[in-house]
């Protein structure tokens, strides 16, 4: 069978990364390369990285467990990358986990359709309950379809991706410079790159983590976070507009939601001129696509009652 390297990004998890680990030696498959990497962590990661070293070898898998300087989940999952030696790569989170049969299914899937790349569906615990993504097995990246994934009509969670490891040189390591949704900026260049097929179930669970960097508190934190999704957004075209499959049109409908959320954020906090400035980028990138055109009678109520204190309220934040 063929060796699959998991890459695990752990940081001050000491507590808990046991499940993520657990859940990897339930697999299945064999045979496992479990790679774990330990970002820089300042609580007791090591002991329990320690600790659970026997317990890997002793379930017939090789361990490999590392310790680098802090640099966020990119980094640690690029040494992951670096030091895999396996013929397909598959990612976990260590707050999050696979159900027993995930690898076994998507390896038989990928050697009976010879594909490059698999995905799955997750199982999302979130504050409000449970959702599914993508909901339906029907949305989930299939063949070589880029343009789907770069509009949402298809997704992959990356803890449900395996993939070929030879195809690493052509779709490149994860960008250390985006503290959030590098995953999706790689996810972006994967699916340029490969031919996916998928098992129409859910065979992984991700746990909503309230300390999570992609949490948004307040507003001030969600333009932050704009920033980054902007930027994410624009390497995006530049990385894959000149590979297989690249669909300008897809680019700019995901662009134009975007810019439609980011303009409305500047409208929360009364940043009219932040505002004007989003909306008319992203009117310039996306010739005008729909939501954004629907804000110019905000904008236009934002640059008459400004002055008396207007601002769009937020539907969560008030």
């Amino acid at each position: 069978m063929s060796l699959v390297s998991v890459i695990i990004p752990t940081f001050n998890r000491a507590t808990q990364m046991h499940v993520s680990v657990e859940s990897v030696l339930a697999q299945t498959h064999r045979p496992i390369e479990l790679i774990v990497i330990d970002d820089g962590s300042s609580d007791e990661t090591p002991a329990a990285m320690a600790a659970l070293e026997a317990a890997v070898t002793k379930a017939g898998i090789t361990p490999v467990f590392l310790r680098k300087e802090n640099g966020g989940c990119a980094s640690a999952r690029n040494l992951g990358l670096q030091r895999a030696t396996g013929e397909w790569i598959a990612f976990l989170d260590d707050d999050d986990r696979w159900l027993p049969d995930k690898l076994a299914m998507q390896v038989a899937r990928l050697a009976e359709t010879g594909a490059s790349a698999c995905c799955c569906q997750t199982r999302k615990i979130i504050q409000r309950g449970e959702i599914v993504q993508p909901p339906t097995p029907e949305q989930l990246v299939q063949g070589h379809e880029p343009g789907k994934y770069l509009d949402g009509r298809s997704d992959a969670h990356l803890i449900t991706i395996v993939f070929k490891r030879e195809l690493l040189p052509q779709v490149g390591e994860f960008d250390t410079s985006l503290r959030v949704s590098s995953d999706t900026e790689w996810i972006a260049r994967l699916c340029h790159i490969a031919e996916f097929c998928a098992v129409p179930q859910v065979l992984a669970v991700y746990e909503w983590n309230p300390a999570a960097l992609s949490r948004v508190d307040d507003l001030q934190a969600e333009l932050r976070r704009d920033e980054v999704r902007k930027r994410q957004l624009m390497l995006i075209r530049e990385r894959c507009s000149n590979l297989p499959g690249w669909d300008e049109a897809a680019w700019q409908r995901r662009a134009a939601k975007q810019f439609d959320e980011m303009t409305k954020h500047h409208l929360y906090v009364g940043d009219v001129t932040a505002a004007q400035a989003a909306f008319d980028e992203g009117m310039r990138l996306t010739s005008g696509l729909d939501p954004l055109p629907r804000l110019r009678r905000k904008l236009l109520k934002a640059r008459l009652l400004g002055p008396f204190g207007w601002r769009l309220k937020h539907p969560k934040l008030g």
